[in-house]
């Protein structure tokens, strides 16, 4: 475990570090959790993916529909007026009235069959992608968050940076005033002062855009939010073994396994397209009552009810050669569709292992640049005896100086990558849960 570092650099060294560099600066603000239930509630992204399985999911009943009975109903009004030269009589009238109801039942349709369990196989599909976009939800809300504290640290240390600079730039200029040291040594820290405003310039840019990347997630307007506790402990992965994050991710990982449904759902479909050739057969129940009423002659009245039943016999000979070709065009995407899970498959266990190595890394270069502030810490104040010594000059002064405030920087770097490598090890293997934010939260520094 590797508490989070508050830097705290000795005054006496030149009188320029007057500082302390430390996460505590924020107030009371939006937690982790409240930008994760405002990111539910209004992100795009996510209801585009919802209303995409709301829609998957009919599919199923689509597809099934061609097994189900088909009803339909007929109604017919008529009038037709006769008028003949010659004949008695010379006009006539006909009034037609008819309703009926025909109910149709597929027996036997292989393909429509097949394309049943195409359906169920597409809404499986179908739930596994939303999962995955909770997950990816949890991920964009994370990142979000710690990337708005990440581009705040480096602003705090752009401008901690920047005050140091313009105190070593007065010195120098006070020293140079009474002749102790070159005109060189003034150009030498002014440039190291300009060089750390604009450093100052583009934090303040980068912190407002990470702010509104914050507000595309939420559709919110943030001014603040909780950092982390200083003692933040960077955990070790659950699994300590690269190799059974992997099986656990070819099993979970909901990309792998809806790719793996994509591949037998096309084979299905291929199976589909290659009974299309075969017989169908279907029954047919029709009922129909008529009513004509004839005007003149015999001025008659005649109604009738007609119900008749049918055995239908589907046999197709040859459509123009559409069904070979959709036979064809079929296996090809089903070889397609078992060539993406394999390449997905690959690159599943790849990510893993990568993301496994990032992991255990950050780790272990939190606890390195903890030390590497430290050291730089103690190089600055030994280049400082060495300046009042005469043995070094201010040029290593700026340097030194700029390597601490670059070691920080490169802490806070590697702390936030820990925390976003982590929860996209656990997305990989499928195990990413609120939880997991749940836990971070407890991180937070709510005093």
């Amino acid at each position: 475990m590797f508490a989070r570092h508050t830097i705290r650099i000795p005054i006496h060294l030149l009188g320029i570090l007057c500082l302390s560099i430390s996460i505590h600066t924020y107030g009371n603000g939006e937690t982790l959790l409240d930008i994760y239930a405002l990111a539910k509630q209004n992100d795009h992204q996510f209801k585009s993916d919802y209303a995409k399985y709301q829609a998957a999911i009919e599919v199923a009943a689509i597809k099934r529909s061609a097994l189900l009975p088909q009803i339909n109903g007929t109604g017919t009004v008529s009038h037709t007026h006769h008028d003949i030269s010659g004949s008695l009589p010379e006009e006539t009238n006909n009034n037609a009235n008819s309703y009926g109801i025909s109910i149709s039942q597929s027996i036997l349709n292989i393909s429509a069959g097949y394309a049943d369990k195409q359906g169920k196989v597409e809404k499986r599909i179908a739930a596994i992608n939303y999962q995955a976009s909770q997950q990816a939800l949890i991920i964009r809300s994370a990142k979000a968050y710690f990337d708005v504290l990440r581009a705040k640290d480096q602003l705090q240390t752009a401008n901690a940076e920047k005050k140091a600079q313009a105190t070593l730039l007065k010195q120098t200029r006070q020293r140079y005033e009474v002749g102790l040291i070159s005109i060189n040594n003034v150009h030498e820290t002014q440039a190291a002062y300009d060089n750390a405003v604009a450093n100052a310039i583009n934090a303040t840019a980068k912190l407002d855009i990470q702010y509104d990347s914050l507000t595309i997630l939420t559709g919110k307007l943030h001014t603040k939010i909780i950092p982390l506790k200083d003692n933040f402990n960077a955990e070790p992965p659950i699994h300590n073994q690269q190799q059974t994050w992997v099986d656990v991710s070819i099993k979970n990982n909901y990309a792998l396994r809806a790719s793996e449904l994509t591949a037998e759902s096309a084979r299905i479909s291929a199976k589909a397209a290659s009974s299309k050739h075969l017989p169908t057969i279907d029954s047919t129940a029709t009922y129909k009552d008529q009513s004509i009423d004839a005007e003149g002659g015999s001025n008659t009245v005649t109604d009738s009810k007609t119900t008749e039943f049918s055995l239908n016999l589907k046999i197709p000979l040859y459509a123009g050669g559409k069904v070979s070709a959709e036979k064809r065009q079929a296996a090809q995407k089903a070889i397609k569709a078992k060539e993406d899970f394999l390449l997905t498959y690959r690159k599943t266990v790849q990510n893993v292992r990568s993301l496994y190595r990032s992991v255990t890394t950050d780790i272990a270069q939190i606890k390195a640049r903890k030390q590497a502030i430290i050291s730089n810490e103690s190089a600055l104040k030994a280049t400082k005896a060495g300046y009042d010594a005469g043995t070094r000059d201010i040029v290593d002064i700026v340097n030194a100086q700029s390597k601490l405030f670059q070691a920080q920087r490169n802490y806070f770097d590697t702390l936030y990558n820990y925390i976003i490598n982590t929860l996209l090890l656990k997305e990989a293997a499928g195990n990413l849960q609120l939880s997991d934010l749940e836990h971070l939260e407890k991180s937070l520094d709510k005093k």
